[in-house]
């Protein structure tokens, strides 16, 4: 009987083997590390049949050298399209690998993006797909291409839902965070997140999944949902500004009117979304009473500002940079940020007058004592002070401070000075202001616990109680 046994090498890597318990026998896939490999087999009694390997990157191809060694004239099978050392039989689309000590076939999947070559071992209802699908995620684009990558997803997605999915990283907990960023009225993603802590805090793996969850949770093959759509032209917004400014130097002219289609499908995309929220709000003057729809409705307004070929094409390009900002009202955790930045400014503001005095103060002393030893740093206060804040900054500060030490009108003490002042200004500064900016994100989030659990009373409610 086929059994399919996680071998865990590294940080967060899985060696697959592919074993038939009644032969004794086991397939190797992706075995980064031959250490681990070979201890689970000799407590396992079994022996190696084959190697499979899906992708040349080291945690997936490390261990080949050490089992040839301890296991000479192993069959080693890898993708025909990537230089892999050790490769006895090169596989791409369409082969087929039969392996007959543990009674089992596998056809051989081209699923390129995460590298140029990268294949998948796919047969009895289980894939082994390396690094191209996670968990709730998929892998990063290295020497593949993005095209490449989507469209082996695809291919993924047309294989049959009950499929387990067999990755190499257990990134499932992490991909989830995205996707529930992704879509936050996901119930399937929460519910996906408590079965993964449960099999993880009892010492089991998330690996393998079925295809039918990824189809629940994987923001990246629900690409056809609306909700997922919008996130993605959300980001990619602001993510073509920054694509803007290589135009004249390693975009193509085609790229570039692909870019500007983009550009002009997200801007559209933006303009009905704030008129649709508009319109449903029943109470036209209340729609402005609402700040971040004021925000919004001002970088939607400043994106539809026309740059190309005007006079005014430098402001207006870099007016439209603010569409960036459209990134905070869309994060939560972003707006409660600015949120708590904005009501810790009163507070901040005793801070700042704080500083002011004391860099006036020390400003004054620097200008008294140190004016004949270098005029242009210490030659009034106003200068004096521009130099204390390279000082607070660390900008070179220490050659400021070894000529007052070294000069003849110097003191070998100037260095209390500068300690002192740094002191004052940047450590204490510091966290004077972490310290403001901490306590208000704690009253908003609490504010916000509230607002969302109105049932449970809260603190002030439970002292009065008792």
């Amino acid at each position: 009987m086929i059994q399919v046994i996680g071998v865990s090498a590294f940080t967060d890597n899985y060696i697959w083997l592919i074993t038939n318990e009644a032969r004794k026998t086991a397939a190797i896939v992706d075995p980064g590390d031959a250490q681990p490999v070979i201890k689970e087999l000799e407590q396992r009694g079994m022996t190696p049949a084959a190697i499979l390997i899906t992708h040349h990157h080291n945690d997936h191809v490390g261990g080949i050298a050490g089992l040839l060694e301890a296991y000479p004239g192993l069959t080693v099978y890898g993708p025909a399209n990537e230089n892999i050392p050790h490769i006895t039989r090169r596989l791409t689309e369409g082969d087929s690998v039969t392996l007959d000590e543990i009674g089992q076939s596998f056809g051989v999947m081209d699923i390129p993006g995460h590298t140029a070559g990268h294949i998948a071992y796919y047969g009895d209802g289980s894939l082994f797909c390396g690094d191209t699908l996670f968990g709730s995620g998929c892998g990063r684009v290295f020497d593949g291409s993005m095209e490449d990558l989507h469209a082996s997803l695809h291919r993924i997605a047309r294989l049959p839902p009950e499929t387990l999915v067999y990755c190499a990283h257990e990134y499932t907990v992490e991909n989830i965070g995205f996707a529930k960023w992704v879509e936050p009225e996901n119930s399937d993603t929460d519910k996906r997140l408590e079965e993964c802590w449960e099999l993880l805090d009892s010492g089991r793996a998330t690996v393998p999944f079925t295809l039918e969850n990824e189809f629940k949770s994987n923001p990246f093959l629900r690409t056809h949902i609306p909700e997922v759509i919008k996130r993605i032209e959300e980001v990619a917004g602001p993510l073509l500004i920054g694509v803007h400014t290589y135009e004249d130097e390693i975009i193509s002219p085609e790229m570039l009117s692909v870019l500007k289609v983009l550009d002009v499908g997200v801007t559209l995309f933006f303009l009905i979304e704030i008129l649709i929220r508009f319109l449903a709000e029943k109470h036209k003057k209340d729609f402005f009473k609402n700040g971040w729809n004021i925000f919004d409705t001002l970088v939607v307004t400043i994106s539809l500002i026309p740059i190309d070929n005007s006079e005014m094409a430098v402001l207006g390009r870099l007016i439209r940079i603010f569409r960036v900002l459209r990134m905070i009202s869309i994060i939560p955790e972003l707006r409660m940020l600015l949120n708590s930045l904005l009501k810790a400014l009163p507070q901040l503001g005793y801070v700042m007058l704080l500083m002011f005095i004391i860099f006036y103060i020390y400003a004054a002393i620097g200008s008294t004592l140190f004016e004949s030893i270098n005029p242009q740093l210490w030659g009034n206060i106003s200068i004096a002070m521009l130099t204390l804040f390279r000082v607070m900054t660390f900008e070179d500060w220490t050659d400021v401070m070894y000529e007052t030490m070294e000069h003849p009108d110097g003191s070998p003490f100037a260095w209390i000075y500068y300690l002192t002042f740094i002191f004052f200004t940047t450590f204490a500064f510091l966290n004077m202001v972490i310290g403001i900016v901490v306590n208000v994100m704690e009253q908003e989030r609490s504010k916000l616990y509230v607002e969302e659990h109105p049932d449970e009373p809260d603190l002030a409610s439970l002292q009065q109680e008792i």
